[in-house]
């Protein structure tokens, strides 16, 4: 194949990314050996062995490009599977075994060897156009990643030190699965994980076959081949489903780069839509792990509704896999999908209603793939909630207008005495925003085919049920607007296929220019109606809501009137007649074209360059790692929180020394354990000052730092099981310098210093650290808090050790 021939091949696109992936991230401290690595492990160990899975199970080769994006995604959610019954037998990495079993099979049975081959001539060839394009919008979480959050979260300290907050606890909770399933509480001691942590096991599995730092995995390596499976499964789907290779593109493009429409000028970001490919991939492993899985469910489930005969088996045993899998990476997917499917089902007989005259003679729609799907889905949602979620259930309460709440605290409005009127506005403009971006989905229901199109069905299925329950449901810390998000690709994609749906299969070189013009006078008219309202936020809630009000008016009349005229020139010119509908709908969805660069802009640029003090001092990371690899995965750890039972206000966020250490802490941070959440939303306030819930242990903890003695120190041994003790010198919980009688100090790393308590009944100790490792500099070392500027030098960091 020459070099032209290369370049028209659908793996040039694709070599392109991955070749700027890798310079990215070395420029971002990943060497390219070590990406190379990772590389090596996703194709032997995942996209081979999953992509044979798949054609094996579907029993016939698709394009090459989805087959290697389905076997990306199948591959890590049997590898997921196959690592929590390998890490609970206690042999890690015999995970791998099941890639080896897979490639073994395909080779050694003469039946399943045509796994290894391409589809044949009747497969449609997949446009050179196409493929570049989807692979622009593979490429997005790269440029993303570099605009923002990988400048934010080095790799090295001081880089590492002031992450956002989620990211330590998304550590702490890889590390925990690491070395322990089913896992527990990493952040307190005993406690359980009511949570979606099936992510996590696929990190921790990559990390125990390539030995890269999961810190690494997930600031970096990881999120990247997902999502980028995700970008190539959502085109293919929308190409299935409609017939036409414009709309995979087109629904990537309304999935990551349309927003709920903001008229207003004084919030960049005023109402949530649930954005796909942005800065979540990184602070929520869950979403990016269950978008992906979710989009291959999609898929098989459109295949498997739209199926004339009988379904095949390993169809059906693909998409248990997924579900099981899904179930476990995030718990939004399954009651949507159950949702979906029961549109389906209900809407089965009533698809020809809006249909005028007789009906017409068609096949009937089979029912036993809905309810089989049904069935599997209820079952895996079931145990998902029996044997993950536990007491977790309990923080998800019916309040219809908390979403609302939840945005106007976002966008900083305030509503003073005035709030019920704001609240009000925003309830209004929440659903209409959310209206006119999908608002093509509205086309799949004026048009025969698509309305009695079971695949169809489910997608507004989901879709609707994603958006009502983020509207009616309400979460402690704002996690019912996952369900959008999680619905956002349905939503695209039904609204992609209502616009294919009322759209000439050839467009004339002008049509098609009317359609481009109409999404730019939607995101015009949003812009000038933001300017035409000032830059400067309301002072009263009556106030904001009359600009609210004013503004998403104007906006409707805006769109109202330029569906109007395009109507208008339809009658008047032949030509435009066959996009009257289509440019409206367009019209609508390109007034959220502008609130979505502002909110990249917000991520990459105020967002994660985190303000405040560094979260993790100088030392700590060193100390914590060497902690985890002097210690049992078993080990216990107290440490010296800035908090004790008197405490007025507590931080509840803190989770770095079980991120670095791998090793369950006593008592570190509760912000997100489920027993925190119950009590945040009992006592009404937030994460960050919800009180610990066992007082006793919160005393014992503190007492064993500030008044070390033989009962203290005894008590968190034998009470507790705590081995190991973690100073932290800058926390406000100053431990008292007699702590080293009773416990010998091990190891000594700028701010921060290990103690492992002796076996036995603790004794005085002093003389017993001459193992101690010395990793002090000379001379002090200053150590910059980002907040006032100010410099405070370890008292540590000067010691001179015996």
């Amino acid at each position: 194949m020459g070099g032209r021939g290369v370049l028209r091949s659908g793996w040039a696109p694709a070599l392109v990314v991955v070749a700027g992936a890798v310079a990215v991230l070395h420029a971002y401290g990943v060497p390219p050996p070590r990406s190379a690595l990772f590389g090596l492990h996703l194709a032997a160990a995942v996209a081979l062995p999953g992509l044979l899975l798949w054609r094996m199970l579907r029993g016939r080769p698709g394009p090459i490009g989805l087959d290697v994006a389905a076997g990306v995604v199948l591959g890590s959610a049997v590898e997921t599977l196959a690592y929590l019954v390998a890490r609970w037998a206690g042999a890690p990495r015999a995970f791998l075994l099941w890639a080896a079993v897979v490639i073994a099979a395909s080779v050694a049975v003469p039946g399943l060897r045509r796994s290894w081959r391409g589809p044949g001539p009747p497969t449609a060839r997949v446009p050179v156009r196409w493929s570049w394009t989807v692979a622009a919008f593979a490429g997005l979480p790269v440029v993303w990643g570099a605009s923002g959050f990988y400048r934010a979260h080095g790799l090295a300290w001081p880089g590492n030190a002031a992450p956002y907050v989620d990211m330590p606890y998304i550590l702490a909770v890889a590390g925990e699965v690491r070395h322990h399933v089913p896992p527990g509480s990493p952040v307190v001691a005993g406690a359980p994980l009511d949570y979606h942590w099936f992510a996590f096991a696929d990190v921790a599995a990559t990390g125990w076959a390539t030995g890269i730092e999961l810190q690494t995995l997930l600031y970096r390596l990881w999120p990247l081949p997902l999502t980028a499976a995700f970008a190539v499964l959502l085109a293919f789907t929308a190409r299935e489903l409609t017939g036409r290779w414009w709309t995979g593109p087109a629904a990537l493009a309304v999935t990551c780069l349309v927003a709920a429409p903001n008229p207003v000028g004084w919030t960049a970001h005023l109402l949530p839509s649930g954005a796909v490919l942005d800065g979540t991939i990184w602070v929520s492993p869950s979403q990016t792990f269950g978008t992906a899985v979710f989009a291959l469910v999609v898929f098989l489930l459109a295949e498997v509704l739209r199926a004339e005969g009988r379904v095949r088996t390993g169809t059906w045993v693909a998409l248990a896999l997924l579900l099981v899998t899904v179930a476990g990476a995030k718990a939004t997917y399954l009651p949507l999908l159950l949702a979906g499917l029961a549109v389906v089902i209900v809407t089965r007989r009533t698809a020809w209603a809006w249909r005028r005259g007789p009906r017409p003679r068609v096949r009937a729609e089979p029912r036993r793939p809905a309810w089989v799907a049904a069935a599997l889905t209820a079952g895996c949602l079931a145990g998902a909630q029996a044997v993950l979620y536990g007491k977790a259930t309990g923080l998800l309460t019916l309040e219809p207008l908390a979403a609302v709440q939840a945005a106007i605290d976002q966008a900083g409005l305030r509503p003073g005495t005035h709030a019920a009127g704001l609240t009000w506005a925003m309830a209004a403009a929440l659903p209409a925003s959310w209206a006119l971006i999908w608002m093509g989905a509205a086309g799949a229901l004026l048009r025969r085919e698509p309305r009695r199109d079971p695949a169809c069905r489910l997608l507004l299925g989901v879709g609707g049920a994603g958006a009502c329950a983020t509207l009616l449901l309400s979460h402690v810390a704002a996690g019912q607007f996952y369900f959008v998000q999680a619905a956002r690709p349905c939503l695209a994609l039904a609204a992609v296929w209502g616009v294919a749906a009322v759209i000439p299969a050839r467009l004339p070189r002008l049509q098609r220019a009317v359609l481009v013009a109409a999404g730019l006078a939607g995101a015009l008219s949003t812009q000038v109606i933001a300017a035409a309202g000032g830059s400067d936020a309301p002072a009263t809630g009556d106030g904001a809501a009359r600009l609210v009000a004013l503004s998403y008016l104007a906006l409707g009349c805006v769109l109202v009137a330029g569906a109007a005229g395009v109507a208008a020139a339809g009658r008047w010119f032949p030509a435009l007649r066959g996009v009257t509908l289509p440019a409206a709908f367009v019209l609508a969805a390109g007034s959220g074209l502008p609130a979505a660069w502002p909110e990249r802009a917000l991520l990459a640029f105020e967002m994660w360059p985190m303000r405040g003090s560094a979260q993790i001092p100088d030392g700590a990371v060193r100390a914590a790692r060497w902690l985890r690899g002097h210690s049992r995965p078993g080990d216990v750890v107290a440490t010296n929180i800035p908090c004790t039972p008197r405490s007025v206000a507590c931080r509840s966020r803190t989770f770095w020394l079980s991120a670095y250490s791998e090793r369950r802490v006593l008592v570190e941070g509760w912000g997100y354990t489920t027993l925190g959440n119950l009590e945040a939303r009992r006592l009404g306030v937030g994460l960050d000052t919800v009180p610990f819930w066992d007082r006793r242990r919160l005393a014992d903890n503190a007492a064993a730092f500030l008044t070390p003695s033989l009962a203290t120190i005894g008590r968190l041994r034998d009470a507790y099981g705590v081995r190991w003790l973690f100073v932290n010198d800058l926390s406000a919980t100053r431990a008292d310098p007699a702590l080293g009688r009773y416990a010998v100090r091990r190891f000594l790393s700028g701010h921060c210093a290990v103690y492992e308590i002796p076996a036995g009944a603790p004794a005085d100790v002093r003389g017993a650290g001459a193992g101690l490792v010395r990793l002090l500099p000379a001379r002090p070392v200053q150590v910059a808090l980002r907040p006032s500027g100010s410099r405070l030098a370890s008292p540590w960091a000067s010691r001179v050790l015996p």
